[in-house]
């Protein structure tokens, strides 16, 4: 009886982890829709909570002109405990540690765990991934051992999807940005062009005129050469 029990609970087991990671795919298609990186960390967050568990999860992405890792999202459980998520500076805590290794860390009881960013943690058990060169999700447990392996599995999922789409969303923002240069650039040389075309106009108005002066003159002074030496003969 024991062993059917196992059979089953591992064939439910399995059951679940398949419909979680197809949902994981439909979120996928939710994240790579935004190009608000903003709107991907809350995207992925929730979808954390919901999915996999997680009620207690942030986003920090790193703010590259000051260098540090900024909070752009978080759940609810999260900033209901916290009153808000901190900001990590370079060599503050595990989240930055991890951030700057750049692997994913499972850490079963912070309680025997050093560096941590407060000291006084209610939290026991963390799950930080970095999501590339973005920033970080971090998901904590008040439980010690409240995580496995087939969590950090599908953590990762989740972090590589999140860091697809906030490729995809830097690339969209740089093509915004040389579309709008571009577009400037374009008015500038009109503009310069319009000026020229001007400055061209008045000179050759001006070449006509003195040209057209010019032939004036040669039919007058011929003239009056004539009329004085008729007058002297």
């Amino acid at each position: 009886a024991a062993t059917v029990a196992a059979i089953i609970r591992d064939i439910t087991d399995q059951h679940e982890y398949d419909r979680v990671v197809t949902s994981l795919h439909e979120v996928t298609r939710w994240l790579l829709a935004s190009d608000d990186p903003e709107e991907i960390c809350a995207i992925a967050v929730h979808s954390g909570s919901d999915l996999l568990d997680l009620p207690i999860s942030g986003i920090w992405l790193l703010e590259g002109d000051k260098g540090y890792l900024d909070p752009v999202a978080g759940t609810a459980g999260a900033h209901d405990e916290f009153g808000g998520l901190p900001r990590f500076n370079p060599g503050e805590g595990l989240v930055w540690d991890v951030f700057e290794a750049g692997d994913v860390e499972l850490f079963d009881d912070l309680a025997e765990t050093d560096d941590l960013y407060n000291p006084e943690t209610p939290l026991r058990s963390e799950i930080i991934a970095p999501i590339g060169t973005h920033g970080v999700l971090m998901t904590g447990s008040f439980d010690p051992h409240r995580f496995d392996e087939t969590d950090v599995d599908l953590l990762s999922t989740l972090v590589e999807n999140t860091r697809a789409a906030l490729d995809r969303a830097d690339l969209e923002q740089i093509l915004k940005d040389r579309t709008a240069e571009l577009e400037r650039q374009t008015e500038r040389l009109e503009a310069v062009a319009d000026i020229l075309s001007s400055d061209l106009q008045c000179q050759l108005e001006a070449v006509a005129d003195a040209l057209e002066d010019d032939e004036v003159d040669e039919w007058e002074f011929p003239l009056a050469e004539n009329t004085v030496e008729t007058t002297l003969d």
